[in-house]
């Protein structure tokens, strides 16, 4: 008889406990705990289809579809924050998420990496641009803050207004930016940036 192994999938019975409990009102801390109970194996489902994707389509269309999607639990969280006027809490998730992306995520890649293989090789052409946009997020993502601090003699209205002027043109230019990225690398000059297909085959069918 074949053995049952530990999932992490079966925590997705949590997924219509915690819409029972919520449509029930029930106790908020049950509805808390089931909910980030649920939102872990739906992660992983995420996590794999993306990685399954980039199986099928290469590694520049499946870094992409990563990239965008594997963001989704965060984005969706974010959205129903804003909605509940919480936005405090959506600058720390969003804080949160970027150090843990560069800091954890990266550390842990090269890490891993350095211990399998002796040495690693990467795309020139693909990190130099991967790192000049995280250059100027970082800077857009500096200036909201530095215009507020640089403002004296203003009223606090004033102030707020400006701020969410700068904060709406900063976010503009930075999916203006990320748009351009992506038409560069995938359309205009896609030839630079191929890598060579992976031996691993995709486990899931299209």
């Amino acid at each position: 008889m074949r053995r049952l192994r530990p999932s992490l999938d079966w925590l997705l019975v949590l997924v219509p406990v915690s819409i029972v409990l919520e449509l029930a009102g029930g106790n908020e801390l049950l509805i808390f705990l089931t909910s980030a109970g649920a939102i872990l194996p739906l992660a992983g489902l995420i996590g794999r289809a993306t990685e399954q994707l980039a199986l099928h389509t290469g590694p520049r269309i499946g870094g992409l579809v990563n990239a965008t999607f594997g963001n989704v639990t965060e984005l969706v969280i974010a959205f129903f924050l804003i909605l509940e006027d919480k936005t405090e809490i959506v600058k720390a998730s969003l804080t949160g998420s970027i150090l843990g992306n560069l800091l954890l995520v990266l550390g842990l890649s090269f890490l891993a990496g350095g211990l399998k293989h002796e040495e690693q090789t990467y795309n020139a052409r693909s990190a130099s641009i991967h790192a000049t946009s995280l250059v100027l997020a970082v800077t857009a993502l500096l200036m909201p803050a530095l215009f507020a601090l640089s403002q004296v003699g203003e009223s606090a209205q004033q102030i707020i207004l400006e701020r969410e002027v700068v904060s709406a043109t900063v976010s503009a230019v930075l999916i203006a930016l990320y748009v351009a990225a992506l038409v560069f690398t995938l359309v205009t000059h896609e030839h630079l940036f191929r890598t060579p297909s992976a031996e691993e085959h995709p486990s899931w069918s299209r």
